[in-house]
């Protein structure tokens, strides 16, 4: 991520997990944000960063936050419930706070429905800005053992400075990912 400020950012993608996917009782981690500069308060060895995640069962979405207290941080507005074998829309806003004050805000939206909104967060301990954003599936993270081949899909990922939206959609029943993309180069 570069260019701008690079303070607050959306992040947009679809995703689906395939059909009979099992999660992880810890969790399902979906994508993580990293910091361009490592943070002090983590003894200057790791990043901070945030990570999101569903519960258990697909039911839910958490938010870790890596130097925040509460570490995690749940859907305060909808809690959505994911099945296996349908795409979703999955947007989130992050704004960094400013040093010292808990004023960072992140926000989700899964297909168009805000599901979490805090203004309360504390992402970094340093003034620094947004570096990295990765899908990243993890299964677990606290042991276990993934009973079966399983998939999880993303396409269509939107990196924005204002609210994206779900691309393609005029109505709330539009569930349908986008053709993928043909022909890509990279400038």
């Amino acid at each position: 991520l570069s260019g701008g400020n690079g303070t607050e950012y959306y992040f947009g993608h679809w995703i689906k997990w395939s059909p009979g996917f099992t999660w992880n009782a810890i969790g399902t981690k979906i994508d993580y944000i990293w910091t361009r500069d490592k943070s002090p308060a983590l003894g200057g060895t790791q990043y901070a960063y945030i990570a999101t995640r569903t519960s258990f069962g697909g039911s839910g979405l958490i938010v870790d936050v890596g130097i925040d207290t509460p570490h995690a941080r749940h859907c305060n507005r909808t809690a959505p419930t994911f099945a296996t074998g349908r795409w979703y829309w999955f947007e989130m806003r992050v704004k960094m706070n400013t040093v010292g004050s808990r004023n960072g805000v992140i926000e989700i939206w899964v297909d168009d429905v805000q599901c979490m909104s805090y203004t309360d967060v504390m992402m970094v301990d340093i003034n620094t800005t947004w570096g990295y954003f990765l899908h990243s599936p993890e299964w677990g993270g606290g042991g276990g053992t993934i009973p079966a081949t399983q998939h999880i899909w993303v396409d269509h990922s939107v990196i924005s400075r204002s609210r994206i939206g779900r691309p393609g959609s005029t109505t709330s029943s539009d569930t349908t990912p986008p053709a993928s993309p043909i022909n890509i180069q990279a400038r």
